[in-house]
């Protein structure tokens, strides 16, 4: 379906990015929109993403972040055999990078680099400036009052993947190393 998506869009990368910046706010990404009302820091937002955000939407996929400053972050994402390989998706990723930061009202974030293949995703991208002092606190006093409700979202997203796949299963058991190698050969 997505392909289709990819081919109606003439294979348009800004538009396909785009798709994915409107998807970050659809109501079927309500777990990321809601882990974002739980977050003070923009570089957090892309830590649940890949750790609870992108599992819980697409299992199969194999995402990682990696800071190389206070505003530069690296993300890479490899779509594993025996899932077909998806250039339109990896530009629908980047598109959700960008916006992730519009989650707790902030800019969307500058894509620096992109690398993208049918099976792998390599993008750094520039975080938005930190916010005032006093947005800051109105966003702690917010995480604060949504934690809980975060705590308990994430642990039923993580019943669900034990129940259902065997990477959810080995994250169950406490094996991330075997999750994410589960994730790339068989899922």
């Amino acid at each position: 379906m997505l392909d289709v998506a990819w081919a109606q869009l003439g294979g348009d990368v800004e538009r396909m990015r785009l798709v994915g910046r409107a998807i970050a706010r659809a109501p079927s990404y309500v777990l990321l929109q809601r882990l974002a009302r739980t977050v003070v820091s923009v570089n957090r937002i892309y830590d649940v993403a890949t750790r609870w955000g992108a599992p819980a939407a697409f299992p199969h996929l194999v995402l990682e972040c990696q800071t190389l400053s206070e505003r530069r972050l690296r993300l890479t994402g490899s779509i594993p055999e025996p899932h077909a390989p998806s250039v339109a998706m990896n530009h629908l990723c980047e598109g959700i990078f960008v916006e992730a930061p519009t989650l707790i009202g902030l800019p969307p974030a500058t894509l620096v680099t992109s690398r993208v293949t049918p099976r792998t995703l390599d993008v750094v991208i520039d975080l938005p400036p930190s916010p005032s002092i006093g947005a800051r606190v109105r966003r702690g006093v917010r995480a604060a009052l949504y934690a809980g409700e975060a705590v308990d979202m994430l642990e039923e997203q993580r019943r669900e993947l034990a129940r259902g796949t065997p990477r959810g299963a080995a994250l169950d058991r406490g094996e991330p190393r075997a999750a994410r190698r589960l994730a790339r050969s068989s899922c």
